[in-house]
């Protein structure tokens, strides 16, 4: 073959090569514009919306105004009755019975009223708290994605440079200017980068899909995550075990100050059960004078 037809054979492969190379570029760059930009703001609101736990509380504290309604429209006003004996006039061996009855309105709540304003605060914080721990939880594994995002771009960049190293001590030892163990092992050193890489893109998989799953996506659901100012000073992706303790306490405190108020209504229901019936029996019966 000519040097004219070996030129033109060079030139017909490398108009392949930069052919392939600008498809490939343009893939590139139109998936990744068609990639949705989430905010952490964003990430954190489809995630409360979507959250079946939140969902639930939602269903419970809807139920607790209802019942909240229903104990308001009920009236207990307890009954006073009052009986005697009237003689009739002129007969002192007979007499009428005579019965009074009367209602007492009692003012303020009642025990149900009472009772169902604390089921519906104890329904209230348990919907906060939820609501928190899915915040915590999406901001959590946002943070932790992007930061697993840039120690990835570091990984590739020592990688890059394990591999040059290499291909220049490989080049030396050819030269007979290094010794086999040195190539030997500056070749470990890329494979350990090599694998380090590959296990960190599986964790930043994992970490995609969990965060698609708070946010009620297809776990292989592309998107891009949007950079947050000053990402050195976030708390450390751990915070989120000191949160929810301090959400678990202040719930545990409230729901138990709440249950110790429950009995004191119940308490102070059955004296006043004691206190409200009022009966009165009396007999007259005139003097015998003879």
């Amino acid at each position: 073959m000519s040097k004219e037809a070996w030129r033109m054979l060079g030139l017909k492969k490398a108009f392949w090569v930069a052919l392939f190379s600008g498809m490939l570029a343009f893939y590139c760059f139109s998936l990744a514009w068609s990639q949705e930009l989430l905010t952490l703001e964003e990430a954190v609101n489809k995630a409360i919306s979507h959250a079946k736990e939140v969902l639930n509380a939602q269903d419970k504290y809807q139920i607790a105004q209802l019942d909240l309604e229903i104990s308001k429209s009920t009236d207990f006003s307890p009954a006073v009755n009052v009986e005697g004996f009237v003689p009739l006039c002129g007969d002192a061996q007979s007499s009428v019975a005579l019965a009074i009855s009367d209602t007492i309105y009692l003012k303020g709540a009642s025990k149900e009223e009472r009772l169902a304003q604390l089921a519906l605060q104890n329904t209230q914080d348990e919907l906060i708290k939820t609501q928190e721990e899915i915040k915590v939880q999406t901001i959590s594994t946002y943070c932790s994605l992007l930061q697993a995002q840039e120690d990835l771009k570091l990984i590739q960049k020592n990688l890059e440079l394990a591999r040059k190293l290499y291909e220049d001590e490989k080049l030396r030892f050819e030269q007979g200017n290094t010794s086999h163990s040195s190539l030997l092992e500056l070749e470990e050193g890329v494979k350990e980068k090599e694998a380090l890489l590959a296990q960190q893109k599986e964790y930043i998989v994992s970490l995609t899909r969990e965060l698609n799953l708070l946010l009620g996506n297809s776990l292989d659901t592309p998107f891009q995550l949007a950079p947050l100012p000053d990402f050195e000073t976030l708390p450390h992706p751990d915070f989120d075990e000191v949160v929810d303790s301090k959400l678990a306490i202040s719930t545990e405190k409230k729901s138990l100050l709440r249950e110790k108020e429950s009995y004191q209504i119940e308490l102070e229901e059955l004296a006043k059960q004691k206190k409200v019936g009022v009966s009165l029996f009396a007999e007259y019966q005139e003097e015998d004078t003879s």
